[in-house]
Formats: C-alpha cells, sequence, structure tokens
C-alpha cells in the first residue's frame, strides 16, 4: 500500500504517466488504484474513463466509471463491453466536451423541472382547501389530472432532453470554461434545488389567487355561475399546464420549431380535453365548463391568464435565472484548464493536472502509427 501511495502521489503531479507491458488485469488494476486513491487523498468522488480498442481492453474498460470502446483492426470486443463505442480516438473530444458536458446539464435541469411541475401542480388544490372545508375534495377533473404527466408535459421535457445544447460545434475558446460547471456542481445542488422549488411554490399561489380573484366571485351569466367548483378547478389546471411550459420553453438554449410546437400542442390539448369532455361525453363533473371559459366567461378568463402568465414569469425568471452558472465568474480550481488541455495537448509538464494514464500491452508500440491507432488505453480522473 505504501508504495500504490507514493505510485499515485507522483503520478498526480505528471501530464501524463506511460504504464508499458501490462496485462489486461493489471490495466484494470490501475483504474482501480486511480479511483480508490483520488478519493482517499483527494476527499470527492472520481469518475474514471477508459478507452481501449481490444479484447485486453475489457477488463478496464468495464472497471472504469466510463467506459469508451474503439471498433477497428483489433475487432469488436471493447465497442460492445464499453459504454460508449465510436470508430476514432479523436471522437472522444466532442465526447467530453459536447455530448458529456451537456447531458450532464440536461439531466440536471430536467430532475429539477419534473419536482418543480408536479409541485406547481399539487400546491393549488391544498390552498383551495379553506374553501372546500378541508374535506379532501379535489378541484381537478380526475382524468385529465392523470393526464398531466403524460400527455400535457411529457414531449416538451423529451425535446428538450435530446435537442436542447447553446451550441452545436465545439468552440475552441469556450469549451474548456463550459466544462467548468458541471465539474463545480453549479448545475445540480441544494441550493438550486431549493431555488426551483420556492419559485413553483410562489407560482402557484400566484396563479391560484389571480384565478380565485377573477372567476370566484359566484355570478350567474347565461346560466352559468362563475367560480363553481369545477369551472375554476379547469382554469387553474390550465393555468398550470401553461406556466409549466412556458418555464421549460425559457429554459431552453437552443429553440427549434419542433420544440415550439410541441410546447404549443400541449398547451392547447388541454381545451381541447375539456371540449371533447363537456361537449362530446357530456361529462357529469365538467357540464358546462367548456362554454363558460370559452364562451360566457372567456373576458375573464382571458385577462386572468395574462395576468398569471404574466405574475408567473415575473416571479419565475427572475428566480431561476439564480440557477444559472455565471461563466464569467468561474475560474478553474486548481490547474483546472491545465487538466482539459492535458487531455488532447503534449509538451512540458504541468503541476496540478490531474494524469493522463497511458497502458499499453505487452507488445511493442510501432512509432510510425499514429497515436489514435495505437493498441493503447487511457484513464481519466475528474
Amino acid at each position: 500500500p505504501k508504495l500504490v501511495r507514493q505510485f499515485y502521489e507522483v503520478a498526480r503531479k505528471c501530464d501524463s504517466v506511460l504504464c508499458c507491458r501490462v496485462s489486461p488485469k493489471q490495466k484494470a488494476q490501475v483504474v482501480e488504484l486511480v479511483r480508490d486513491w483520488h478519493q482517499l487523498l483527494a476527499g470527492e468522488v472520481p469518475v474514471t474513463l477508459s478507452i481501449g480498442d481490444g479484447a485486453n481492453d475489457v477488463a478496464m474498460i468495464t472497471t472504469a466509471h466510463v467506459g469508451v470502446g474503439l471498433s477497428g483492426k483489433e475487432g469488436a470486443q471493447a465497442a460492445r463491453a464499453a459504454d460508449v463505442a465510436f470508430s476514432e480516438f479523436r471522437f472522444l473530444e466532442r465526447l467530453l466536451f459536447v455530448h458529456g458536458r451537456e447531458s450532464y446539464r440536461r439531466n440536471a435541469t430536467l430532475v429539477c423541472y419534473n419536482f418543480y411541475k408536479n409541485l406547481l401542480l399539487v400546491l393549488p388544490p391544498f390552498l383551495c382547501g379553506p374553501y372546500l372545508s378541508f374535506s379532501g375534495q379535489p378541484i381537478y377533473e380526475q382524468l385529465l389530472f392523470q393526464l398531466y404527466n403524460v400527455v400535457y408535459t411529457s414531449m416538451p421535457m423529451v425535446l428538450f432532453s435530446l435537442l436542447d445544447r447553446p451550441e452545436s460545434d465545439l468552440q475552441p475558446d469556450r469549451r474548456h470554461k463550459g466544462y467548468i460547471p458541471g465539474r463545480q456542481k453549479e448545475y445540480f445542488n441544494m441550493r438550486v434545488f431549493m431555488i426551483w422549488m420556492v419559485t413553483g411554490a410562489l407560482q402557484a399561489v400566484s396563479l391560484t389567487i389571480i384565478a380565485i380573484g377573477a372567476l370566484g366571485d359566484g355570478s350567474v351569466a347565461n346560466g352559468f355561475t362563475s367560480g363553481d367548483l369545477w369551472s375554476l378547478g379547469s382554469v387553474i389546471f390550465g393555468l398550470v399546464i401553461l406556466g409549466a411550459n412556458l418555464t421549460l420553453l425559457f429554459r431552453m438554449k437552443a429553440i427549434f420549431l419542433i420544440t415550439v410546437v410541441a410546447s404549443a400542442v400541449s398547451v392547447l390539448a388541454h381545451p381541447m380535453s375539456v371540449f371533447g369532455l363537456d361537449l362530446v361525453l357530456h361529462s357529469v363533473f365538467l357540464r358546462g365548463t367548456f362554454l363558460f371559459s370559452f364562451g360566457s366567461g372567456s373576458v375573464r378568463c382571458a385577462l386572468a391568464t395574462v395576468l398569471a402568465v404574466a405574475v408567473h414569469l415575473l416571479l419565475g425568471e427572475h428566480l431561476l435565472a439564480m440557477t444559472e452558472p455565471q461563466m464569467d465568474r468561474l475560474t478553474p480550481e486548481s490547474g483546472e484548464g491545465e487538466r482539459m488541455s492535458s487531455i488532447e495537448e503534449s509538451g512540458e509538464v504541468r503541476p496540478g493536472a490531474v494524469p493522463l494514464l497511458e497502458l499499453t500491452s505487452n507488445e511493442s508500440l510501432p512509432s510510425q502509427e499514429p497515436r489514435s491507432r495505437r493498441n493503447s488505453c487511457f484513464s481519466l480522473v475528474r
């Protein structure tokens, strides 16, 4: 153990470490060494990545947190055992600085958004409790309530997770700085999560108060009573759907036509559902709701919607802007820029850079072959 520790302490001060003539088992052991000793000495859980192109690299690929396999002259065993597979080593840069970075950002936003949109949904019935003597009477039509996560808010989330990114290609002058927020956990932490929850709570309170204030006076027009249980609940439910989709739309870094169409369809699906249940299926609970919302009470419903959207965005965007990393204030920590450069550059040793471990098999390396085609693997530690 003493020699292992000394080996790692020396290795972490180097830009790269070359381990020659090692067996497949030893390759995996080196990855374990980096993973375990970095956590012990640095006090943080590392993320290791291994890349190889042959069957003798499978053990090392499966040992690392992220395994990358190259399919080429030595077969497809490494690619089959890996989490990610591609044909050339040069694609590793794009995997890390585009797909890896953006996948983390999108997933962090998606986790917070899922809790947010469901808080926005369930809080208005609780706020309406005093008007219902806390009887537990629901204000949403239960069939529509079940469709909230399935129909009304699902497709925009899927498209956001697949398509959203601030830039389509690598920008050499920004890729290192764009990678830093993820390493410093700026996208997902307790502070970010609590801001999302506070935002959802404030928006739920505001749209409930606006809906009750605009439609809860009990006036009668054309045979319909304003503010009855189901019509008021239907309006609140529609405002929740509209607010949730607007919040996600404003989180998108790249606006595509398909994302805008999906958001619009998700919002319009609610009045279409109310129309079908009220006028086509003659639902007992929603009887007269569509005619009131889009007929006799359409002016007040429209004013309530405009006011609710304005307050929703005023509260939400100001608070959620606090969850975005301030790129101009982020600074690399302990050689961060050098660590990024050490992945692709060779040259003089930079103190503090995370070691790039190159493990070669027992065969000698032909010097005339390009580096991307050599029988080698790399272990990176974050």
